[in-house]
């Protein structure tokens, strides 16, 4: 039983296929999975004092169960996600928001069991937009708060 021409080049395209496909792309080394953070940010509030937004709100789990001393104690900064708009183009109630913007604040951000935060360099007029992710002593990123809105006028 010989194979006809048509079928040994349909053979070696599918071997040929078959080794290569395997072989591409770019592996990479086994890791172990960071555990991800059980708390968020939520009911997130502003205050503006002299430059510097104070944002606060509460801590909730995502699990469904109370929030412990040891998840809080876990919390060793925060990530402040934040968009400017001049007050003369504010955004349209409903439209997403694009927050370009964030700065990392490293440190205690823990008041009393809730979360609080200073936030400076807020001077220049407009609305802004805020919204919170918190950071574990692993440096794992959680979820984002809900956002809060400021207008400086």
């Amino acid at each position: 039983m010989s194979l006809s021409k048509k079928a040994q080049v349909f053979l070696l395209l599918f071997a040929l296929v078959f080794i290569t496909i395997p072989s591409c792309g770019q592996k990479k080394p086994p890791f172990i999975p960071k555990k991800e953070i059980t708390l968020r940010v939520n009911a997130l509030t502003n205050i503006w004092r002299n430059g510097e937004v104070i944002l606060r709100g509460r801590f909730v789990n995502l699990k469904g169960q109370p929030v412990s001393k040891k998840d809080i104690s876990d919390i060793t900064g925060c990530k402040v996600y934040y968009a400017h708009y001049p007050i003369e183009d504010p955004p349209c109630e409903g439209c997403p928001l694009k927050f370009n913007n964030f700065r990392e604040i490293k440190g205690n951000v823990v008041i009393k069991g809730n979360f609080h935060v200073k936030f400076p360099g807020i001077k220049q007029r407009g609305i802004y937009f805020f919204k919170v992710c918190l950071i574990d002593r692993n440096k794992a990123v959680g979820p984002p708060s809900n956002r809060t809105k400021l207008v400086l006028e």
